[in-house]
């Protein structure tokens, strides 16, 4: 019978996606933004932590996500709304359930975390997305989803909202 711990024999390790194992992603995705402070964002991140069994990730992540004012939104008004700022950097717990053990699983995956920025806040990202298995353990991973900024200052709090399309590997 199987053990769930690290280090397993290595017997039992080349069984793919079996027991505890590092895991660590690294992304890349843009965020058409929506809502009443829709400003597109560039979106960089990286997640390290754990696989258990086939299904289960959990990691901690951070990210760099870069805002940019669209064309019907004058660069002084975002300059003055964000107070001077153009990036917020959240720092994240990330899970991941993948709903097949095969080389190909679509997956459901939600970040919860805290932006940093003078006026950072809550940051949350639930996406849906397909894992495709390059290797026995490299993989090319695609999702969708939204991602919520919030923003906080003295009277007031607002969120930065935005959909999400990123791409990245994981390891």
């Amino acid at each position: 019978m199987g053990s769930w711990r690290c280090g397993a024999s290595p017997q039992y390790s080349r069984r793919a996606g079996r027991g505890i194992r590092y895991q660590g992603e690294v992304g890349v995705g843009t965020a058409f933004g929506v809502g009443s402070n829709a400003y597109d964002r560039f979106v960089l991140e990286t997640v390290h932590g754990v696989r258990i069994g086939p299904r289960l990730f959990v990691g901690l992540g951070v990210a760099w996500n870069y805002y940019s004012a669209r064309g019907d939104m004058p660069d002084d008004s975002f300059r003055e709304y964000t107070d001077g700022g153009r990036s917020f950097v959240p720092i994240f717990a990330d899970m991941k359930i993948y709903f097949l053990d095969r080389r190909i699983s679509p997956y459901l995956k939600v970040d919860i975390g805290y932006g940093i920025h003078k006026h950072g806040g809550i940051y949350t990202a639930p996406a849906v997305g397909v894992k495709f298995g390059l290797g026995s353990v490299l993989a090319l991973n695609i999702d969708f989803g939204f991602q919520v900024q919030q923003q906080t200052a003295p009277d007031t709090s607002s969120g930065l909202g935005g959909i999400v399309l990123r791409a990245g590997l994981s390891f």
